[in-house]
């Protein structure tokens, strides 16, 4: 009785043992420092419109929003709705929830979808998987 009693305790870790030596040789890197981030985007405040002339006002219109780049830095909008550069804001149609945001030109008809940053998805209050639908204007 002794002996199996042995074995239903050690047979699951005499199996699990050579799993965890494995995992063991795969962390590389995790004790070494995190690489420098990427740089940020500046605030809207600190945005100099690259032609004044060509600066958008008022509500811009509706785009449908999807995460961008989670590696760089602040507040922002890549969007087709703007032609430059500029200091603008965002609505969530769900939420309701308006943050101010860098609006950075991107290629493409005014119609397409556009990339929203890590930290204004959640200002917005909006899941990071989804496609948000927020109201853009400058």
């Amino acid at each position: 009785m002794g002996y199996l009693l042995r074995m239903m305790i050690l047979r699951p870790l005499l199996l699990t043992l050579p799993l965890l030596m494995a995992a063991c040789s795969n962390i590389d890197g995790v004790l070494e420092p995190a690489p420098a981030q990427a740089p940020s985007v500046p605030p809207p405040e600190d945005i100099v419109p690259e032609d004044p002339d060509a600066v958008e006002s008022g509500v811009l219109g509706t785009t449908i929003a999807t995460l961008g780049a989670a590696g760089t830095g602040g507040m922002w909008l890549e969007t087709p709705l703007v032609s430059t550069r500029q200091a603008g804001s965002v609505r969530s149609a769900e939420t309701g929830k308006s943050v101010a945001v860098t609006l950075i030109p991107i290629d493409g008809p005014k119609t397409a979808g556009s990339r929203l940053s890590l930290k204004a998805m959640q200002a917005l209050g909006v899941p990071l998987s989804s496609l948000a639908e927020v109201e853009v204007s400058a």
